[in-house]
């Protein structure tokens, strides 16, 4: 997100002013990638190394079916996501380990 937010400052307002309209002034920021919810939890459950067993019910659907980013907008700036999710978890893990040092 850091990456991406300095990359829009910099880039040239004239290259900026062509993806933005007044209808549509956002840009999603992620790697484009769709992944599932039960996907998304296998990874943090390796990462964190979790022994136990996650249950799903699918009884229960909750939220929309998908969820990705169209990050067309930012990639027309010359933007290149450079982490994928497992590695953006891992690091992020590492980082929370450090500050709370109780683990």
């Amino acid at each position: 997100m850091a990456r991406a937010s300095i990359h829009l400052m910099n880039t040239n307002k004239k290259n900026y002013d062509k993806i933005i309209t007044t209808v549509c002034n956002h840009i999603n920021i992620g790697s484009g990638k769709e992944h599932t919810i039960k996907e998304l939890a296998e990874i943090i459950k390796k990462v964190v190394g979790f022994r136990g067993r996650i249950n799903f019910d699918p009884n229960k659907p909750d939220g929309t079916y998908r969820k990705v980013l169209d990050i067309n907008k930012i990639k027309e700036t010359g933007f290149k996501p450079q982490i994928n999710l497992k590695d953006g978890i891992i690091k992020t893990y590492k980082d929370y380990i450090k500050v709370n040092t109780n683990f």
